[in-house]
């Protein structure tokens, strides 16, 4: 099992984390469901056997995250990052792009022209699709190639603000939306 993938999401979901409520040198505990990180690691496991593989490729400070404790509830995993690999993301893993895009929604008033200005900044391979009938999200926009940010976000436009999801591809197709 190649854990790689999943490594990197688990950095790109602290990084984000870290955009948003700011840096702070504490443990940080992140969710997964089965399907998806069976998916992120190519395998097919039920809960139980991914629980214990995980234990056991999770347990040893020789990775980027340190030894992340993962724990299950269900079908439901937990991921608990410690302090030196949440250090590691802040020291080592800059989103310039996400950092705008965060700052915009965050404004008073956002509108999808100024949505996509930020990511054209950033690409010419932008993909944006008007989603009719999804009492969700009005815009899925995402780069193509997957640089500088392989998510897909649902862009919701409410009153002058913006909310937005972020989903892999895969999770964002399993979803069905």
């Amino acid at each position: 099992m190649n854990t790689n993938a999943l490594i990197e999401n688990l950095m790109d979901i602290l990084k984000e984390a870290e955009i948003k409520i700011g840096y702070s040198e504490q443990p940080l505990s992140l969710y997964y469901p089965l399907d998806s990180l069976n998916h992120l690691l190519e395998t097919n496991l039920a809960a139980e056997e991914m629980l214990h593989t995980l234990q056991d490729a999770f347990s040893s400070d020789n990775q980027p995250l340190g030894a992340v404790t993962v724990s299950v509830d269900d079908t439901r995993f937990c991921f608990r990052i410690p302090e030196s690999g949440v250090s590691h993301v802040h020291h080592t893993r800059q989103n310039p792009f996400l950092e705008e895009f965060i700052s915009l929604i965050r404004s008073t008033s956002c509108t999808i022209d100024d949505i996509l200005a930020v990511f054209h900044r950033y690409s010419d391979r932008v993909a944006v699709e008007k989603i009719e009938g999804n009492e969700e999200f009005e815009y899925l926009i995402y780069f193509t190639d997957g640089i500088p940010d392989r998510f897909w976000y649902c862009i919701q436009l409410e009153h002058g603000h913006a909310v937005y999801h972020r989903f892999t591809e895969w999770d964002y197709r399993a979803f069905g939306f």
